[in-house]
């Protein structure tokens, strides 16, 4: 998959802000595609969660 530079630019800044213990604004992950969430359903299951 692809990343445009401009969203690795955003990435690579909240990597880099994280290591020198900055603030930065970010959005809250999506709960349904967490780990603890998606190691419980299938894999279609998961398919369909990503979709919506």
């Amino acid at each position: 998959m692809a990343i445009t530079p401009k969203g690795m630019k955003h990435i690579l800044m909240a990597v880099l802000k994280t290591f020198a213990g900055e603030e930065y604004d970010y959005v809250e992950p999506t709960e349904r595609l967490q780990p603890e969430v998606l190691f419980k359903v299938s894999g279609s299951e998961v398919a369909n969660l990503v979709k919506h």
